[in-house]
């Protein structure tokens, strides 16, 4: 048994990594489907010309992903108003595209706007770098958000694409991807034993895996993980935490590591400390340099 397979059988997860739940009842966008080209992406260079040269794929939205960093809709709104209000602002190299961010730490808001209308909002978190391969690229109904299926290591998985917004969409192939994880849920996890397939047993003390959320979004996934770093931080105005944990590893036991953040209001019980096992369920971003 892999250890994809045994953190599916640990968490009861089924399915593949494709989109499931209301993602994927959109996946295909009002345009249809990707057509034949499975290695649609595009040229930087040529975005910022050109900020949808392939075909609209589906629509898309922050709403759940707010539950990782804030814990009330009167604190997203308090939140989304101060970044518009005192944030910084960033251009993209589309015309009439701009962002807002605002936070005092490594957890910031960042708003999206279009000739000054704001088109989304979404949680941005400091994450950390891997040389890697963007292999498919899914953009949303706007020209300025994506999908990005990364490889790290044994594991081919969607991310959400926060790099999309300053070039308007992804670039394929290999680049320095940085990566983050923000959670809806973190707790501490026991160990649990299982036979595999020829007999022996799997234990899921120390281990590091994700697999895909069923009903969740594209980039949601359950996952258990090692804590190998805490570091208090702010979630806007409220109190929040970063891990430093493996995100995966593969056979020769190399981790691929990410920051994992997560609010207060998203640790149940006392909050985990280095050396300790947890589990729960995140959504991964990607920005791609």
């Amino acid at each position: 048994m892999g250890l994809f397979d045994a953190m599916r059988r640990a968490l009861g997860r089924g399915g593949d990594a494709d989109a499931t739940g209301d993602d994927a009842s959109d996946a295909g966008g009002s345009d249809g489907g990707v057509g034949g080209d499975g290695a649609w992406g595009l040229d930087a260079d040529a975005a910022a010309l050109d900020p949808q040269p392939g075909p609209r794929r589906r629509g898309g939205g922050h709403g759940r992903h707010w539950d990782t960093a804030v814990d009330s809709d009167e604190a997203l709104q308090r939140v989304v108003a101060t970044t518009l209000d005192d944030g910084r602002v960033r251009e993209s190299r589309v015309e009439g595209v701009d962002a807002v961010e605002y936070g005092a730490g490594n957890l910031r808001c960042r708003v999206v706007r279009e000739h000054g209308d704001v088109l989304t909002a979404y949680p941005i978190g400091d994450g950390v770098v891997h040389e890697t391969t963007v292999t498919d690229v899914t953009p949303w109904e706007t020209d300025l958000e994506a999908d990005a299926t990364v490889v790290l290591g044994p594991e081919e998985f969607a991310t959400y694409g926060a790099s999309a917004w300053g070039v308007g969409g992804v670039p394929l192939g290999d680049a320095d991807v940085e990566l983050a994880a923000l959670a809806y849920a973190v707790e501490l996890a026991d160990e649990e034993t299982y036979e595999t397939d020829d007999g022996g047993e799997f234990s899921t003390a120390g281990m590091a895996g994700f697999a895909p959320v069923e009903g969740g979004g594209v980039a949601d996934f359950a996952f258990q993980t090692t804590v190998r770093e805490v570091q208090r931080v702010p979630f806007f105005d409220a109190n929040g935490y970063r891990f430093r944990v493996p995100l995966t590893r593969d056979g020769d036991g190399t981790d691929y590591e990410t920051w994992l953040y997560a609010g207060a209001h998203a640790i149940s019980g006392r909050v985990p400390e280095r050396g300790e096992d947890v589990s729960g369920v995140f959504w991964v971003q990607s920005h791609v340099r």
